[in-house]
């Protein structure tokens, strides 16, 4: 790990190194990478069948995922309904799980190298901008979620005097002073784990499955203690929702980390760690939260008087209603630019109420390795330019689908109810017909998955047995520096200029 640590000090010493780290090569030239993009070498596939399991199961034991479930019961879903989603969004999460793991595992490269083979070496750029956006709101939306709960945190340790805190910001905010403090509290003492790379940070989800699995079963079984010894009813008065809305908003919460899927495979040891490890964390946690989060709100409900929707209003009116009260008074630079551009997205207006939460959320098998790093003409995954107009097309089919659906997210009477009812879908239509039209579009224009002066043909995953290379290549047929040399210093010709890896 002190490796790692010396590596992101390294980073920010001077703005020239943070430039070096951060840029591949110019766009100008043919070989497009710089180290984090390179597949990862042996030392680094240290992710084994139990952390994958634990990742996922982290992944949903997550406010988030408990909010998920209270939600849907507070806007009318009967407890019954969110298993059933559960399961279904569940087993369709796994199914894209597994397979968007596999050509990484095989490969052993990550997002941004992996979708240059469906959207060509310059046009990938696009679709890790779109991954980028994404990921600055989840992560901003998590913050939220970390800093509510650090309100909570905090009232337990210094009594009312942290949450009786004076609001000095209008209702138009969303927020008041307390937990804005609350949101930088906690935004500020999770930086530290930007600094640690993906290798070690496996450990930290392990430990991370342990105590989030007992707390929410301790929750659970203080409220039904608290309600005489059991569950409650389950009996909701609100009106009823559509079963495929709940299950796109069950798949919506995993599809964030879904996408950069190829990010964590990569770092595995072989294809059955993440097969059954990943379906099963994903299925159990699932239902699991579902009912944790159902059956605590049903009981809570009978205890406060109230059901809330979010664990934090609920820890929050647990600890009032029972007197609780505290009687003392390279990645890396990705991962940092994420963190300070998450507040400006002020998360607390998406997760404003259970509605709107629930609207945020919701030759086969070869890949030739060192074109994935080339944008030359010869290159298998050149296709026009550097762009794959068949993923474009797929991609826009994909968004249009949906996209007209949000403003009768935002004003109901603007939109037509096909409209609304295509939105609620989602997830689930936009994969749909972004994979089918572009299923479609190669069928009628094939495309080449070998340079051109290499055209032959392949058993399926033949060139996974060599990671991705030819029997004469290796990885210095990506970065032009020879085994044993120091990748960091050394110098290649790309196009006719000399770069520095």
């Amino acid at each position: 790990m002190s490796r790692f640590l010396q590596q992101g000090k390294a980073v920010f010493s001077s703005p020239k190194t943070f430039k070096d780290t951060v840029q591949t090569t110019r766009s100008d030239e043919e070989v497009r990478y710089n180290k984090d993009l390179l597949p990862s070498p042996p030392a680094d596939r240290r992710w084994q069948w139990q952390h994958y399991f634990a990742y996922y199961l982290t992944m949903t034991f997550s406010p988030s995922s408990y909010n998920l479930g209270a939600s849907l019961v507070s806007i009318g879903l009967l407890w019954w309904h969110g298993m059933i989603a559960a399961v279904i969004g569940s087993v369709i999460l796994t199914v894209l799980v597994v397979l968007n793991s596999r050509g990484a595992i095989k490969y052993f490269i990550g997002f941004p190298v992996y979708v240059r083979a469906a959207a060509g070496v310059r046009g990938a750029s696009l679709y890790i901008l779109v991954r980028a956006v994404v990921a600055i709101i989840y992560f901003a939306t998590q913050t939220y979620h970390g800093g509510r709960i650090t309100s909570v945190f905090m009232r337990g340790i210094f009594g009312n005097g942290y949450h009786n805190i004076p609001n000095h910001l209008p209702a138009s905010a969303g927020i008041t002073s307390r937990d804005l403090l609350s949101f930088f509290l906690f935004w500020m003492v999770q930086m530290p784990v930007m600094f640690i790379h993906p290798t070690v940070l496996r450990h930290l989800f392990v430990v991370k499955a342990v105590y989030t699995t007992i707390a929410l079963f301790g929750v659970l079984g203080w409220v039904i203690s608290a309600n005489g010894g059991t569950i409650g009813e389950f009996k909701y008065t609100t009106k009823q929702t559509q079963l495929h809305n709940e299950i796109n908003s069950v798949m919506g919460a995993l599809a964030p980390v879904l996408i950069n899927q190829p990010d964590i495979a990569r770092q595995g040891k072989s294809y059955s760690d993440v097969t059954w490890s990943q379906g099963v964390g994903i299925l159990l946690s699932k239902v699991l939260v579902m009912f944790l989060s159902t059956a605590t709100t049903a009981a809570a409900t009978q205890v406060l008087g109230k059901s809330y929707w979010n664990v934090w209003d609920l820890y929050t009116a647990i600890s009032t209603n029972t007197a609780i009260r505290s009687r003392s008074a390279p990645i890396l630079p990705v991962k940092c630019s994420c963190a300070i551009l998450a507040p400006l997205l002020v998360p607390w207006k998406i997760i404003a109420s259970a509605t709107s939460f629930l609207t945020f959320l919701g030759s086969k098998g070869n890949f030739h390795v060192p074109s994935l790093y080339v944008s030359a003409h010869a290159s298998a995954y050149s296709f026009y330019k550097g762009w794959n107009l068949r993923m474009l097309a797929a991609w826009i089919a994909g968004v249009a689908f949906k996209v007209h659906g949000v403003a009768g997210s935002l004003n109901p009477r603007s939109v037509s109810a096909a409209s609304k009812n295509m939105y609620k879908l989602g997830f689930l239509l936009s994969f749909c017909m972004g994979g089918l039209v572009y299923y479609v579009l190669c069928l009628i224009w094939p495309v080449r998955i070998l340079p051109l002066e290499a055209e032959k043909e392949l058993a399926f995953e033949k060139l996974a047995a060599n990671e991705g290379f030819f029997e004469h290549e290796n990885i210095s047929t990506i970065t032009g520096v020879l085994d044993g040399e120091d990748v960091d210093t050394q110098y290649y010709v790309a196009d006719g200029k000399e770069s520095k890896v």
